[in-house]
């Protein structure tokens, strides 16, 4: 009930209204209503979508060019390593001065899949 409420208003300041235009209409009809009206902003302004007809989301691809390209920037080290966290909170990639470091990002997720493969894949 709480999350209807919110959703209720939300819509209400989506379509600038106080909730007549969904008391009127129902939620479906207005939550639509709202995509339309937030989707040509969000395209105007660059702003990546998921929602089918929006800007296109960036490929894994571009996504490891942007954080290569990261790395060329002069106030790094140009290295990087992706590795399991020393206080046990999962794994971290990150720009680094470590000596098992790498030049390229692609390189430090290749070293990691490798040495994940080799240590964790025969324990099980």
């Amino acid at each position: 009930m709480e999350c209807e409420k919110m959703l209720k208003n939300l819509l209400a300041v989506l379509h600038r209204d106080g909730g007549h235009y969904t008391k009127q209409h129902g939620i479906k009809k207005s939550v639509k209503d709202a995509i339309s009206i937030c989707l040509p902003l969000l395209q105007e302004n660059n702003v990546p979508t998921p929602i089918k007809g929006g800007m296109k989301m960036p490929t894994d691809t571009e996504r490891i060019n942007f954080m290569e390209k990261l790395t060329s920037f002069k106030n790094y080290t140009g290295k990087v390593i992706l590795r399991m966290s020393t206080t046990g909170r999962g794994w971290r990639l990150h720009e680094t001065s470590r000596k098992q470091s790498s030049t390229s990002v692609r390189d430090a997720i290749d070293k990691a899949i490798y040495e994940y493969k080799t240590r964790f894949y025969k324990k099980r």
